[in-house]
């Protein structure tokens, strides 16, 4: 009888076979990064590992370190209600791949078009101002209050 699979749908399979053949066609993203598909995440559980406890998780988005789609570093701590750490892709709110104290997450490159990254063309003579189609669009701004833990345990607001 086979294992039970992690989740509907999946599977356990304890093939060695491996790929001899790359991809031979890369996807282009533009000007902003040439890339090759590919990514992959692994993870082992405690009935898989040494101790028998724990659960490891490996995440790698094949990803570039350099250029407008690189990923940033990234941790959200409000103490008492949560403590994520992980990479966002620079630009783009709270964390695509990471961990809290309970659980750990990853995703991996797929065909489905999820997103577009635009490089704006900024108006040299107004460094706010940028260009769609050589029309002229002028930022906007708005101010948010947050609150901030000081080092010495005192909470305060700063606005920007």
């Amino acid at each position: 009888m086979a294992e039970p699979a992690a989740f509907a749908g999946a599977s356990r399979s304890d093939a060695t076979d491996t790929v001899e053949t790359p991809v031979e066609s890369p996807v282009e993203f533009g000007p902003l990064a040439p890339l090759e598909v590919g990514s992959n995440a692994w993870a082992v559980g405690s009935q898989r590992n040494e101790s028998g406890t724990g659960a490891l998780l490996v995440a790698n988005p094949h990803f570039p370190w350099e250029g407008a789609l690189r990923f940033a570093e990234v941790q959200l701590t409000v103490p008492g209600e949560i403590d994520v750490y992980g990479a966002q892709l620079a630009g783009l709110p709270g964390v695509g791949i990471g961990f809290t104290e309970g659980v750990a997450w990853s995703h991996t490159v797929s065909a489905g078009k999820r997103m577009t990254a635009y490089l704006l063309d900024l108006d040299p003579e107004s460094p706010t101002t940028y260009l769609v189609d050589g029309e002229p669009h002028e930022m906007t701004s708005a101010e948010h209050t947050v609150e901030i833990l000081r080092p010495d345990g005192t909470v305060d607001t700063e606005t920007r």
